[in-house]
């Protein structure tokens, strides 16, 4: 598959400003508002475990955010809603420490 413009310059900045292998937030202007998180040169996200998964999603306009019945026994949480991963397996080289950090939402 062919690199996306968008992607190969995201790519490069992360590069430039010594960001990959941090987590990191950045909007995209061309879908002001949506938000993802980007770690290293892969990403997971709500909306898809892949590229071409997250892009679809996008132009789509599909939303991963759900109401969270499971919270409802935190006390004082303002919140039901979330958007979680999707059930997915990590890659068998992703030990305890690089995991301990990792949430589902």
């Amino acid at each position: 598959m062919p690199e996306l413009p968008e992607i190969e310059a995201l790519r490069r900045y992360l590069l430039r400003e010594g960001l990959v292998g941090r987590s990191f937030v950045e909007v995209d202007a061309e879908w002001p508002g949506v938000e993802d998180t980007i770690d290293g040169m892969g990403g997971l996200s709500p909306i898809g475990l892949n590229w071409p998964q997250v892009e679809d999603n996008l132009r789509a306009g599909r939303s991963a955010v759900r109401v969270m019945p499971e919270w409802d026994i935190v006390p004082d949480l303002n919140t039901r809603l979330g958007a979680p991963l999707p059930e997915f397996e990590l890659p068998s080289h992703y030990n305890r420490k690089r995991t301990r950090s990792m949430g589902r939402v």
